[in-house]
């Protein structure tokens, strides 16, 4: 086995084979590059707003499977550090694209707005806590180099959740959300 062969080795779940989608190992990067693609257009036919000019190489589809991969975990979350311009925003769009996730980046304005912020970021927290649906994060480092924002990002990353930013109200909807999700999807444990 040399490092060529590892390379090589890629899984997901999002390529169909015999009009199934499983998880596999991909050993066609050609039809990788036609499903990603086609997905692709579909996404940006229905949201005009955005616009890509995507191709797909090996290299990015690599990425996009590495991060398919985590996203497909319960609870799964990734964090990708690095110079911009490099495709990791492409890379995880496309991946959330690809495993039907909401894809959230904050708009870098100086119309954009602390309160703003905290509306966006509850509603993100609701969709992903609540309905328990596969949400992005990409946050850029104009996002990260505002302390409010940075402060906000730490101590949900520290302590699961932002303090003070439900009410109690909006805590017990919540709550009735997350029961609702875990009756619906038969994941309720048990009581003794």
């Amino acid at each position: 086995v040399t490092e060529y062969n590892l390379r090589n080795l890629t899984f997901g779940d999002f390529i169909e084979v015999e009009e199934r989608k499983f998880y596999q190992e991909i050993i066609s990067f050609d039809d990788f590059s036609k499903q990603g693609t086609q997905i692709v257009d579909n996404y940006v036919n229905a949201n005009p707003q955005f616009q890509s000019e995507l191709m797909f190489f090996k290299y990015s589809m690599e990425n996009i499977c590495k991060i398919c991969r985590v996203l497909s975990q319960p609870g799964g979350n990734i964090l990708l550090l690095g110079e911009g311009g490099t495709g990791r925003e492409t890379a995880a769009r496309v991946a959330a694209m690809l495993k039907e996730a909401r894809f959230y980046k904050p708009p870098i304005s100086d119309r954009f707005t602390f309160e703003e912020w905290r509306i966006q970021i509850k509603t993100l927290l609701k969709d992903a806590g609540g309905s328990g649906t596969c949400c992005v994060l990409f946050l850029t480092i104009e996002i990260l180099s505002n302390l409010d924002y940075l402060g906000d990002i730490n101590t949900l990353l520290t302590n699961g959740e932002i303090d003070g930013i439900f009410s109690v109200d909006e805590k017990h909807e919540i709550t009735e959300q997350v029961h609702q999700y875990l009756k619906a999807n038969k994941l309720e444990t048990e009581k003794e």
